[in-house]
């Protein structure tokens, strides 16, 4: 099975770790992978299920930065049906993908002020955000701690990006 795992505050702050530090701690790991671009976004095949997956990766890099590390788990389809529900671009905005294994929609809507939020795939989140204002207001809700375990977000290229090499490999 394909996999693209998506790991929460890769190079940022001081959680910063090369692209082949990440493809050296997947093979401590015991999976062959690839990292793409520097965000914390790993694509690997594996027999195991999702979740064996995910749990193996984030105990090795999270040793690595000697604390708990997040991220979500998806397989190559599950990305591919995700991009293929996604609404035109519009200009001057950026598309972001809240990734999350728990469903949050309502919460979030009930702490923002009406986000351009809209429901994706599984619990997967469209968050429409006018480009460079993604740390202003809805992107300090979705940075408080209490989300922080429960959700990592990318822009909708670097999610093609991942899906591209899924599929090249």
């Amino acid at each position: 099975m394909r996999y693209g795992i998506f790991l929460r505050g890769i190079n940022t702050g001081a959680r910063r770790i090369s692209s082949q530090q990440l493809e050296a701690l997947l093979q401590q790991a015991g999976f062959a992978g690839k990292a793409v671009l520097a965000t914390g976004n790993l694509v690997l095949t594996a027999k195991a299920p999702a979740e064996v997956v995910l749990q193996k990766v984030l105990r090795e890099i999270g040793t690595y930065f000697q604390s708990e590390q997040t991220g979500v788990i998806r397989t190559e389809t599950e990305l591919a049906d995700l991009l293929t529900t996604l609404p035109m671009e519009t200009a001057g905005f950026n598309q972001m993908v809240l990734f999350t294994d728990v469903p949050l929609y309502e919460a979030l809507l009930d702490e923002a002020d009406s986000p351009a939020l809209q429901p994706l795939t599984g619990h997967d989140l469209l968050w429409t955000v006018k480009k460079g204002k993604t740390t202003e207001g809805f992107g300090r809700i979705l940075a408080k701690k209490k989300y922080q375990a429960l959700l990592t977000s990318r822009n909708c290229r670097t999610v093609e990006k991942v899906l591209k090499q899924m599929q090249i490999d």
